[in-house]
């Protein structure tokens, strides 16, 4: 195996040298990585193929009339229903029922038969009887929105006096109330003592159970798809880990000793096991891709603004993304041109939305693309060298997988080019280590506070008082401290990485190609120190103690995420095969394929080359 990897690093430090230095040829190593899919553990569940499931491939058996889409639901269901009774994986939060589900249906065939002699009905209704699940931040109507948190009932419930907005700002009367970061207030001078019953500028309290439909789950119901719930995630949005649930950790499909990833936990294991053709996630630090590369799916992150965010609960509102989970990239793609569109209603949505369109574009035949420099050649004696190694030192078959990848794009026209990755790290540190992590206060900093975890064991179940995860209440509360002084330094260090460096990086490649996460980690290592009973009054500084490991690993796996939506930068999450771990554990790793801003067709296009080409690999 060293052997092999010391054949790598030669071969890519020879790339270099031929890109410097003129070289004519170089070295290729051929990496033998295949590692069988071990499958699903949980009883009368299955790991989804793209012909039972795939979006184009339901299509054509509705088509032929091969498939009744009432024998996939009640399949879909069946397999649902058994989860439940055996509680091995609480991966929905609610759902639709099977009665509602079977009625909707009814209406698709009513609408197909409606339509006249010779009219392809998928063109009308372009996901025309498709399965999907939303995560459980997205508001439907008539559902509950939990945010991942159990047992609450109006949120915030604990808001700051009001004061007088501008001429012009928003109210309850003009905007329907989901973020307050959207109203002008000033906060109390002690988030913990100096709370206050009135609502934000006489705004109603925020129930569970919403009261309209987010525009990317009104346009995939216009087109025919089929809600079938809404998945679990860590509380909040806040995590990588998809451990931090108050309704329970969602267990990786293949393996429930290890975890699913976050925050959108439940989306991607609801597409893993085939309950949904496609799902939609979040992502502000890397929540549509970590979980998509712990289950070999396709996690597809926009530019910030393609997709609409109203009524989709807040993490870091200025960078939030809606993403969209799926078997393959062509239905990732597939699924974004039916619901790209520009929204009045949201402060950040991009006007592009309504007139980039990905379909027929083809990836260039010749391209250049970024590799860490510190990956490339550990030995370089670089800033950042040995922590990055030692991130996956008891995962060499991640780095295997890793090499793989470029050799793979190297085959379909790539050219590698090293880069410093430190610079975008910078960046990345400023997600969670600067301002603005603030945002995240505003909408639930105060709900966290009065609910202030005690130093009794976590077990984040909906039936026990313990409402907030304490890694959640503990970035919740600190960021309450960020000043304005501190938001502001942030952007201009932000903006001249992206002058000096982040720039002049695009201009010498057109993509980049990243491990999703540097490694996976087992669920007691997640959850190491939350069994301690530390009495009803720990402090804070046992609080971070109890949950060090947590954000540790939890910051583990935002290595090579955190940067892209703080840089306006479009990403797909992509299977790179599985590899051994932990003396024998055979689980899935991902890798990234990122383009810089709006530059989402392109990256779309070559990310399916790089799928064929992984198929043709494994074939």
């Amino acid at each position: 195996m060293y052997i092999v990897l010391a054949a790598v690093f030669s071969t890519i430090v020879l790339m270099l040298s031929s890109i410097l230095g003129g070289l004519q040829t170089y070295a290729t190593a051929t990496i033998d990585t295949a590692i069988d899919d071990p499958g699903t553990y949980m009883n009368g569940q299955r790991i989804a193929t793209y012909e039972e499931m795939g979006i184009q491939s339901l299509l054509q058996k509705y088509k032929n009339n091969t498939l009744d889409p009432v024998d996939l639901i009640n399949d879909i269901y069946d397999r649902i229903e058994l989860n439940d009774g055996t509680d091995e994986n609480p991966i929905l939060i609610s759902r639709v029922s099977r009665d509602a589900s079977l009625e909707r249906i009814a209406e698709l065939k009513e609408l197909r038969a409606s339509l006249s002699p010779g009219i392809d009905f998928t063109n009308e209704y372009p996901l025309w009887g498709i399965p999907f699940v939303v995560k459980d931040i997205v508001d439907v109507e008539g559902m509950e929105t939990t945010v991942g948190s159990a047992n609450w009932t109006s949120f915030p419930n604990c808001d700051y006096p009001p004061v007088s907005g501008l001429p012009g700002s928003p109210t309850p009367e003009t905007l329907e109330f989901k973020d307050p970061s959207l109203l002008r207030f000033d906060v109390a001078p002690d988030p913990e003592t100096d709370c206050h019953p009135e609502p934000i500028a006489n705004a109603p309290a925020v129930g569970p159970v919403a009261n309209s439909t987010a525009l990317i789950v009104q346009l995939a119901l216009d087109q025919g798809a089929i809600l079938i719930g809404k998945a679990n995630l860590d509380q909040f949005a806040t995590g990588l880990v998809g451990t931090r649930s108050s309704y329970g950790p969602v267990r990786n499909v293949r393996n429930d000793d290890y975890i699913t990833g976050g925050s959108s936990s439940g989306s991607a294991a609801a597409v893993a096991l085939g309950w949904a053709s496609f799902s939609y996630g979040t992502d502000t630090a890397g929540s549509g891709r970590v979980p998509a590369g712990f289950n070999d799916l396709v996690g597809y992150k926009p530019t910030p603004g393609l997709l609409s965010n109203h009524l989709t609960f807040p993490a870091v509102r200025s960078v939030d993304t809606n993403t969209i989970f799926s078997l393959n990239v062509s239905d990732a793609r597939y699924v974004a041109e039916q619901i790209k569109q520009y929204d009045g209603t949201d402060p950040y949505s991009r006007p592009e939305a309504d007139t980039l369109k990905c379909t027929g574009k083809e990836a260039p035949a010749k391209f250049k693309f970024g590799v860490p420099r510190e990956l490339a050649d550990p030995n370089l004696g670089l800033f950042m060298d040995d922590r990055l190694n030692d991130l996956w030192a008891n995962d060499t078959g991640a780095r295997e997988q890793y090499f793989a990848a470029v050799e793979r794009l190297v085959r379909i026209g790539g050219e590698p080019v090293l880069f410093d990755y430190k610079p975008w790290e910078d960046v990345a540190r400023l997600l969670y280590g600067g301002a603005s992590v603030a945002q995240r206060f505003l909408t639930y900093g105060n709900y966290a506070l009065d609910n202030r975890p005690t130093g009794a064991p976590i077990t984040m179940n909906p039936d026990t008082d313990q409402l907030i995860d304490p890694t959640t209440y503990l970035i919740l509360k600190n960021a309450f401290h960020n000043k304005a002084t501190r938001a502001y330094a942030d952007e201009w260090q932000i903006n001249l990485i992206k002058q000096q460096v982040i720039s002049k990086d695009w201009k010498r490649f057109d993509f980049m190609l990243l491990p999703t996460t540097p490694t996976i980690y087992r669920l007691d290592e997640v959850r190491a120190g939350y069994d301690l009973d530390l009495g009803p009054n720990a402090t804070d500084a046992q609080l971070t103690d109890k949950a060090a490991a947590n954000t540790q690993l939890n910051t583990n796996l935002g290595t090579y995420t955190n940067f892209a939506n703080l840089l306006q930068t479009t990403a797909v999450a992509l299977p790179a095969g599985f590899r051994s771990i932990n003396e024998g554990d055979v689980l899935p790793f991902g890798v990234q394929l990122f383009a810089d801003t709006l530059n989402d067709c392109e990256v779309l296009a070559l990310a399916e080359l790089y799928e064929a080409e992984l198929a043709r690999e494994q074939s």
